[in-house]
């Protein structure tokens, strides 16, 4: 029943934010999040996290995520919040980043922007903001960017994902400290469709089975980066 309830709300920010579109195509108001960065912020001025974690940000993708269950072996943070752009957690920076030094910061978002209209090229250089940021402000903390997952909720925006995902990974490899791991062909079946079996009955979240997937794929690529 809670789950069902996040998501319903999720589902509300969704459709807000894909049919009450602003005028420029750079993102809605970041400002309709400000009720959850509060929550942050007042979460974590009452609380002690641990340094050198690793903080998963984004989208409902992250926020439905049970991260610390799903990677117990790792200190982990989650800063998701539900139907949020690239432009958003760029806007928020301050607040779902910065406070945490992470070694390590798992990323998935840009799904959100790609539906409202926003230019390929300007989600690819919203991410290459958020990233420069973070490589400025940090040594040896990397960056994992999870890519953009197909569903039949969204299939027709699946071209315009492969291009972000294909520009993003291209990115990524220019610099050490910036990794990109493919959690999306594993959700498409024989026909290169999405198996919906992956995903809850919106088809648009990932199900219990579609994260089981994940967390094999993300854990994995933990282990090599930390060594484990």
């Amino acid at each position: 029943m809670y789950k069902q309830s996040i998501l319903f709300l999720l589902l509300i920010i969704v459709l807000a934010t894909t049919t009450t579109k602003a005028q420029t195509t750079d993102g809605p108001d970041p400002n309709r999040f400000l009720s959850q960065i509060e929550e942050f912020r007042n979460w974590d001025a009452k609380n002690s996290f641990p340094e050198d974690a690793v903080l998963f940000v984004g989208s409902s993708s992250i926020v439905l995520w049970p991260t610390s269950d799903a990677f117990p072996n790792y200190t982990v943070i989650n800063r998701g919040f539900g139907g949020s752009h690239l432009s958003d957690i760029y806007a928020f920076y301050d607040d779902v980043i910065r406070p945490y030094n992470p070694s390590l910061m798992v990323l998935y978002a840009g799904e959100n922007d790609v539906t409202y209209g926003t230019p390929i090229t300007q989600v690819v250089d919203k991410y290459k903001k958020i990233a420069e940021k973070f490589l400025q402000e940090t040594t040896d903390s990397k960056i994992l960017f999870l890519s953009l997952k197909p569903s039949s909720s969204r299939w027709d925006h699946w071209p315009e994902k492969i291009e972000v995902n294909q520009a993003i990974e291209q990115y990524n490899q220019v610099n050490e400290r910036l990794f990109f791991i493919d959690v999306a062909t594993p959700l498409l079946n024989s026909e290169k469709r999405p198996d919906d079996q992956f995903f809850v009955e919106d088809l648009l979240h990932l199900s219990d089975e579609g994260y089981r997937v994940w967390n094999k794929i993300v854990m994995d690529k933990l282990n090599s980066l930390f060594d484990h």
